[in-house]
């Protein structure tokens, strides 16, 4: 989480979920036990990163960018990927490290991610570009862009609207102004930052979202992987 919608600075945003660490990691702590649907497109994404690993010469490390309390990034490495937790959050960062001893995690902002140019197998972006400005959101797919390697996978959830028409709406967010994104608006993006989309998945609101919740799964191009193929050998 590190740009901010307008009238919001970015200090705004990293002071805001800083006085929220504790209670943020308290409030979401098992919210993904609840939510099969989302362990399925992780558990996808965590697949298809091991597979393109294993085609493109083990460049298999997934940033899990805008991490907060880390429980994401604790699952990927359950999951056999060698994930890093990135957040602009101090106080997240060390609920993160005393919470998942053995997990990495660092500052870092979404939009200067601190990667070398396709250093990574993949990246998860889990309702963490929501306080990005619209007008700013290409800038972000262009750097996800960068550190992604070929064949590198994406993964973002984000809080959806109710119809695929018209663009992003302002949600009333608790920390820091933010926006839904119809689906369609956001796969564009994906599209138009370089991503072949992989699949799309829309679900209804529940106790942790009020809002319909969206996720995008899509790839750079190149060292396409079959997973059955590459993994059994």
């Amino acid at each position: 989480m590190d740009s901010c919608a307008p009238g919001t600075s970015l200090r705004d945003v990293r002071d805001g979920y800083d006085q929220v660490a504790d209670l943020y990691a308290e409030l979401f702590a098992g919210a993904l036990d609840a939510q099969p649907v989302d362990r399925a497109i992780i558990a996808a994404f965590a697949e298809l990163v091991r597979a393109t690993a294993v085609a493109g010469g083990g460049r298999g490390v997934v940033a899990d960018v805008g991490c907060g309390p880390g429980q994401l990034t604790a699952l990927l490495r359950r999951l056999g990927v060698e994930a890093v937790g990135v957040d602009l959050s101090a106080a997240m960062i060390r609920r993160a490290r005393r919470d998942h001893p053995g997990v990495a995690f660092a500052l870092g902002l979404a939009a200067r991610l601190p990667f070398a140019d396709a250093s990574l197998g993949g990246i998860v972006a889990w309702y963490s570009v929501i306080h990005t400005p619209p007008a700013r959101m290409d800038g972000l797919f262009a750097e996800f862009h960068r550190v992604l390697a070929p064949g590198g996978q994406l993964l973002v959830a984000f809080q959806g609207t109710d119809t695929d028409g018209g663009g992003p709406l302002p949600h009333a967010h608790k920390v820091a102004p933010s926006h839904r994104w119809p689906l369609p608006r956001m796969g564009e993006l994906a599209r138009r930052g370089g991503f072949v989309e992989t699949a799309r998945l829309r679900r209804p609101p529940d106790r942790h979202n009020r809002q319909p919740s969206a996720m995008l799964l899509c790839h750079r191009p190149g060292a396409e992987a079959t997973p059955a193929a590459n993994e059994q050998g």
